[in-house]
């Protein structure tokens, strides 16, 4: 009995300090919680222009002085353009309701120092940060998730700070082209990439703007945008082309079915009627007008080059577009062998005509 017992004792002996490995490290790894998590996102210090997402929109004008113009838009926002230097425009926009930045472009070598800038290409970002396809984002308490395909990690990643703002990257050829930044609602809002929210979203279009008040500032904002992203010089305003698009913009006004098909001229009467939140873009290029509307509204095709494009409520839009027909439109002008312009802005629809 007493060599029973003790052959026992020391089996049991045996298998406590015999225990496999993996059991082991089971018993004594930190407890995690193992329900399933969003991936950690990078997130930038908070240094240069972006902070002044959230800023009173007086602290940039106690920096930068006053903007060359300003343009109201129907998205709530109050748009003004700086032009720092001769490398460098800003657009600045400030939310109407509590007079606050809420997105800003950057366009050009502005602050060439700081770590973000434009110019960048895609190795030197991704040594200053880990680019993500998923975000995860709280509205009104709500989880938001976004996000974002191969093609926007390329052309426009999404990039996030310290501060809660967050930074969208433009690349054109290989390079950072501009740099947008902004607040959450604006992202949001904006609906750049795609959104799974199971509450409703900031509404995007929602303001009441007097047209013909703006109609003058958006057109010369557009003018000095485009002017300033042409690389072989710079526009020279025409007043005959001028003329040409205020003729087009009327004439096609009177009898949209006449000179569009069935499914542009919907777009162009929601347009027309100011229901921005579910009028679909329309871009066409100069072959793309249709001859009828050229020849009524006396207008020589073999003079000038006609481009329209709608919904058109600030001029950035189009010149950060990197794929699509806005590209192709905003692209087309800017690459034009012309030095003469002119254009015409009204209730969202823009008119560009080219001396050719």
């Amino acid at each position: 009995m007493l060599i029973f017992v003790l052959t026992l004792s020391i089996c049991y002996g045996v298998a406590l300090f015999d225990r496999p490995k993996e059991q082991v490290d089971l018993q004594t790894a930190p407890k995690t919680d193992r329900k399933a998590t969003s991936p950690k996102i990078d997130k930038l210090p908070t240094k240069g222009l972006v902070r002044y997402i959230g800023a009173p929109n007086s602290s940039f004008k106690a920096r930068f002085g006053e903007p060359s113009q300003s343009f109201r838009s129907v998205e709530n926002i109050t748009w003004y353009q700086y032009q720092p230097d001769n490398d460098s425009l800003l657009l600045v926009g400030v939310n109407n309701y509590d007079d606050r930045i809420c997105s800003l472009y950057q366009f050009g070598a502005f602050e060439q120092t700081a770590k973000l800038h434009v110019g960048m290409s895609m190795p030197q970002l991704l040594k200053l940060v880990a680019l993500s396809t998923d975000f995860r984002l709280t509205l009104n308490e709500q989880p938001v998730q976004l996000s974002l395909t191969e093609a926007d990690l390329v052309k426009r990643p999404l990039l996030a700070f310290k501060n809660g703002s967050y930074a969208i990257c433009y690349f054109e050829a290989g390079k950072i082209k501009a740099i947008q930044y902004l607040d959450k609602n604006e992202l949001l809002r904006s609906q750049t990439y795609k959104v799974r929210s199971k509450t409703p979203l900031p509404v995007r279009y929602s303001g009441m703007i007097t047209w013909e008040d703006e109609q003058i500032a958006l057109e010369q904002s557009t003018f000095e945008l485009l002017s300033f992203e042409r690389k072989q010089g710079i526009f020279i305003e025409s007043e005959a082309a001028e003329q040409v698009a205020t003729r087009v913009i009327t004439t096609l006004s009177q009898a949209p079915k006449k000179y569009l098909s069935e499914k542009q001229a919907k777009r162009y009467q929601r347009l027309e009627n100011e229901r921005f939140a579910d009028t679909k873009s329309l871009f066409l290029m100069p072959k793309e007008i249709a001859p009828k509307l050229l020849k009524d509204a006396g207008v020589d095709q073999n003079e000038y080059e006609i481009y329209l494009g709608m919904p058109v409520l600030d001029p950035a839009q189009l010149a950060v577009a990197s794929t699509g027909k806005e590209h192709t439109f905003w692209q087309g002008i800017v690459t034009s062998k012309s030095e003469h312009l002119g254009l015409k802005y009204d209730h969202g629809l823009l008119v560009v005509v080219l001396e050719k």
